[in-house]
């Protein structure tokens, strides 16, 4: 019968189909990584002279002061002249107890910067109020005279009054203003901001989604601090993407801000891309080295991306069989709907016939030709 001839051809092939993804799960194991590694160790390491000076000029000095002493501890790097001479310029800036001071009451009085101690100075303004109100005030005024208002702070500044009284997550809003003061937020992630804090302000309690960003913002600020913080939180599109920072940045901080910062926007969705393979890390520390052409090294995964992909998703299938997956799936079903259950019914004894019809075909002898 056409029908069962069919069928066998699909078991036939679904069978063999099997045979060889696991022949080529053997083979294949590793061959694309192999060649990732040997691609970015072929390549040489960059100069981060010029970004460590970027970072200076914008008077983000701890940063800077981070990169340069990354650049000196591994001396294979190129440039450690000119960064060992940074270092100690940055060392003393960053110790001036004037120039700290300076920045911290300019936070605190006008409520913006890019350094750490202005972004600092504006959180602590927000912690006694003072901030939140300003900021509201600014942008009335801001409203009253025609001018474009920042619908974000206004957002954040009605949260952080209604936090006041816990000091658990008042901070957190009062953070994210001085990141969006700072250029460190998203359009998108702004958007999302404005709708979790409008859910909140309305019921006057904090919006789930939104005391789970809090969270993970204080995961991340106390593997980061503030400046990183600021520095990865711009390439943040939503509260998933907060979730994912703070979740790599608790085993790995240091990896995961070398390589937001060189990988720049599309850095994060390539960071969760290679973030939970048992080498990831090494590879993302790896690419940082080598700077803008390691990432796109790391963005291509190595000349065999495709067959390690078609491998790894065919061992998940594999997997999910194992685990009995599809069956507790169609118990469910059958246990819910008297129908499905006899369309089951139904397909096993189809099945099952056609698997005695193949039976009988196979042990069926096919009559002598007989000649007139």
């Amino acid at each position: 019968m056409p029908f069962l001839k069919t069928l066998r051809a699909l078991m036939i092939a679904l069978a063999c189909g099997l045979a060889a993804l696991f022949l080529l799960s053997s083979l294949t194991q590793g061959l694309a990584e192999r060649r990732l590694t040997r691609s970015l160790s072929a390549l040489p390491d960059h100069d981060f002279t010029a970004e460590i000076l970027a970072l200076q000029n914008q008077g983000r000095v701890s940063e800077a002061l981070d990169w340069a002493r990354y650049v000196t501890n591994n001396p294979a790097l190129p440039g450690q002249a000119a960064a060992g001479g940074l270092v100690v310029t940055l060392e003393q800036e960053q110790n001036s107890v004037w120039r700290q001071a300076d920045r911290a009451a300019k936070g605190f009085i006008v409520g913006s910067g890019a350094s750490a101690e202005e972004m600092g100075g504006a959180i602590a303004a927000d912690m006694v109020v003072y901030g939140d109100c300003r900021d509201l005030l600014i942008q009335g005024y801001y409203k009253v005279t025609g001018h474009e208002t920042d619908a974000v702070v206004a957002a954040l500044a009605g949260v952080g009054l209604l936090t006041e009284l816990v000091d658990a997550v008042d901070w957190a809003p009062a953070m994210l203003k001085a990141f969006r003061k700072a250029n460190a937020l998203s359009q998108r992630f702004g958007d999302w901001l404005i709708a979790a804090c409008r859910r909140s302000v309305k019921a006057r309690a904090l919006d789930p989604d939104l005391n789970q960003v809090f969270t993970d913002l204080k995961r991340l600020h106390d593997r980061l601090g503030l400046a990183k913080t600021a520095a990865v939180f711009k390439h943040v599109n939503d509260g998933a993407d907060v979730a994912a920072l703070a979740k790599y940045a608790e085993a790995h901080p240091d990896e995961v801000y070398r390589f937001m910062v060189t990988a720049g926007d599309g850095g994060l969705p390539l960071l969760r891309r290679v973030g939970d393979e048992p080498r990831g890390f090494e590879w993302a520390a790896q690419a940082t080295r080598k700077g803008a052409p390691g990432i796109a090294a790391l963005r291509k995964g190595g000349e065999l991306r495709h067959v390690t992909l078609f491998v790894r998703y065919g061992e998940r299938v594999l997997r999910t069989l194992r685990l009995e997956r599809p069956q507790r799936f169609l118990h469910a079903l059958a246990m819910r709907s008297p129908a499905a259950r006899n369309a089951l019914w139904a397909g096993v004894a189809l099945l099952a016939l056609a698997a005695l019809w193949q039976v009988r075909a196979a042990f069926r002898q096919k009559p002598s030709p007989r000649y007139a």
